[in-house]
């Protein structure tokens, strides 16, 4: 839904996109068509000065709702059912919007580091200065994983 609004919003997709990419997963329905694939300038690094926070705000600016009511009215012996429809209305949203992205990211975060190869044979902690010798590869290891080594 992130990206059907952001190319709604004529915004580039390039950097979503490649989330998703590296996160190993694909978008759900039909592929993009030709009219969704980002065509301007490329950069050798296109995450940097990459905010997703203000990138899912301007999607979300072009969000329109579809609402349907229909409710049954009785004034006295009489009674008749009220229908209402309307497309396309502009729908905002505000910063709670903020809260499901780290949940809807961290899938993607692990498969990133799973993925990943970190071999070291010290780390230092920045709050001591004790070194502290690994002597294995990190890969395969999650966030507290790693995490707990370190402290």
């Amino acid at each position: 839904m992130t990206r059907d609004l952001a190319v709604d919003a004529g915004l580039n997709t390039q950097q979503l996109d490649g989330i998703v990419a590296l996160g190993g997963y694909e978008y759900v329905g039909a592929p993009p068509s030709k009219r969704h694939v980002y065509r301007g300038k490329r950069q050798s690094n296109i995450y940097k000065g990459f905010d997703l926070t203000k990138f899912v705000d301007a999607a979300f600016k072009v969000l329109k709702s579809d609402v349907t009511l229909s409710t049954d009215v009785r004034i006295g012996d009489y009674a008749t059912t009220i229908e209402f429809a309307q497309d396309g209305l502009p729908t905002s949203t505000d910063e709670s919007l903020h809260l499901l992205l780290p949940i809807l990211a961290q899938p993607i975060v692990q498969k990133i580091v799973s993925g990943s190869q970190l071999g070291s044979d010290q780390l230092q902690s920045f709050a001591s200065s004790e070194a502290l010798t690994l002597g294995q590869d990190l890969n395969r290891h999650d966030y507290r994983t790693c995490r707990a080594l370190v402290q």
